[in-house]
C-alpha cells in the first residue's frame, strides 16, 4: 500500500484540475461542466449519437428527427440550465446542447452581444 503525502495529493489534484480545464475549454468551462454533471443530466454517454449525430453524413430529414429527439430529452432535463451555461461558455460548433443546436447557441451569443 502506497501512502502519499498531502503535498503529493494536492499536486495530483492540481494537475488533474489543469488537465480538465485544458480539455474542457478553460477553468471556467471545466467548473461549469462539473456543475452540469453534479446536477444529473438526463442524457448519458449512450445517448451521444442522438446529440451529435453519426460520424458519416446524414440526410437533412434524419438530422432534423435526431435533433428533435435530443431536444425532447433536454426539455425535462434537470441539468438544462447548467448545460446551457456550459454551452454558452464553450461555443460548440456541432450537436444539441440544453435543447439548442450549435447554430441556435451561436445565434443566442450574437443576440446577447448586440
Amino acid at each position: 500500500m502506497t501512502h502519499r503525502s498531502q503535498a503529493q495529493r494536492d499536486a495530483k489534484a492540481a494537475i488533474s484540475g489543469q488537465a480538465r480545464a485544458a480539455l474542457f475549454g478553460g477553468e471556467e468551462a471545466a467548473g461549469l461542466l462539473a456543475t452540469l454533471f453534479r446536477t444529473g443530466p438526463a442524457c448519458t454517454p449512450a445517448d451521444a449519437e442522438t446529440f451529435t449525430g453519426p460520424e458519416n453524413d446524414e440526410i437533412d430529414r434524419a438530422q432534423e428527427q435526431r435533433e428533435d429527439a435530443a431536444k425532447a430529452m433536454c426539455a425535462s432535463c434537470p441539468a438544462r440550465s447548467a448545460c446551457l451555461d456550459y454551452a454558452l461558455a464553450v461555443k460548440p460548433t456541432a450537436g444539441v446542447w440544453a435543447g439548442y443546436t450549435a447554430d441556435e447557441i451561436s445565434d443566442l451569443l450574437t443576440a446577447e452581444a448586440a
